[in-house]
């Protein structure tokens, strides 16, 4: 499991406010599509696609506990997910 320490998402919340980090995390994602765009065309680097899924995890578990969201509530929507999936792959439909 990856961890993002408590304290470190509640500095940036009390620094900037969830809405800031909101945005914060709309460019986070977009830095992330774009090193996946570079290894898809194979000229990306390891390291730097590394750091950027760090920092949209910061991200993510920042407004998780921005807007008070439990672990076990995401863990709950993963399983969802997870067994639509399944259902869909059984089914022969996972496009």
């Amino acid at each position: 499991m990856i961890e993002v320490p408590g304290y470190l998402t509640q500095a940036v919340l009390t620094d900037n406010g969830l809405s800031h980090e909101e945005l914060i995390c709309l460019e986070e994602l977009s830095e992330l599509q774009k090193e996946l765009t570079k290894q898809l065309r194979n000229k990306g680097n390891m390291h730097d696609l590394v750091e950027e899924m760090a920092d949209v995890y910061i991200c993510l578990k920042t407004i998780q506990a921005g807007m008070f969201i439990s672990d076990r509530e995401i863990n709950e929507a993963i399983v969802e997910k997870t067994d639509r999936y399944l259902r869909r792959q059984k089914a022969g439909d996972t496009k």
